[in-house]
């Protein structure tokens, strides 16, 4: 066999490699931190990634399987055979597609923002003239608790 066509089966056999590998880690990295970054209630995009980087992998997995048979089986191996071309070209649309998915819902995330709840305040003021001091309430309503803070001061001017 030539040189290089030696080379090109290499160069062929060194992308499936590279995308098995950053399938696997962008897979990896995505459910590490979903947990973290876990805004949205809708998270169909990023499922959608998960699968096509599954299935990426596995892609890849048949096509070094391919190649490998293509060099094993034939005394004349072709780069372009069938077995490679098309599993190949079924993979690099996967891998853009389920790369494309997750930057969809990447942009999702970074964009999202939450709606915030109108604080209440309610200030209450009571004077206890008997023994001259004031006592101030505030309450605040907002989205973790109800809140009270109480004040009281005792220089009351008459």
């Amino acid at each position: 066999m030539a040189d290089y066509k030696e080379k090109s089966f290499d160069f062929a056999y060194e992308i499936v490699k590279q995308i098995i590998s950053i399938s696997t880690i962008l897979l990896g990295v995505s459910v590490t931190f979903f947990e973290k970054f876990n805004y949205l209630n809708n998270n169909w995009a990023l499922i959608t990634s998960w699968i096509l980087f599954l299935v990426c992998i596995l892609i890849g997995l048949f096509v070094m399987m391919g190649i490998t048979g293509s060099l094993s089986k034939n005394s004349n191996p072709s780069i372009y055979d069938a077995n490679n071309t098309g599993f190949t070209i079924i993979l690099v649309i996967l891998f853009i597609a389920a790369f494309g998915f997750l930057v969809f819902h990447t942009t999702k995330i970074m964009n999202y923002k939450p709606v915030e709840e109108k604080k209440e305040k309610v200030i209450y003021v009571i004077v206890d003239k008997k023994n001259e001091s004031c006592c101030k309430k505030e309450v605040v309503n907002g989205p973790e608790k109800d809140t009270l803070k109480l004040s009281v001061s005792t220089d009351v001017k008459k």
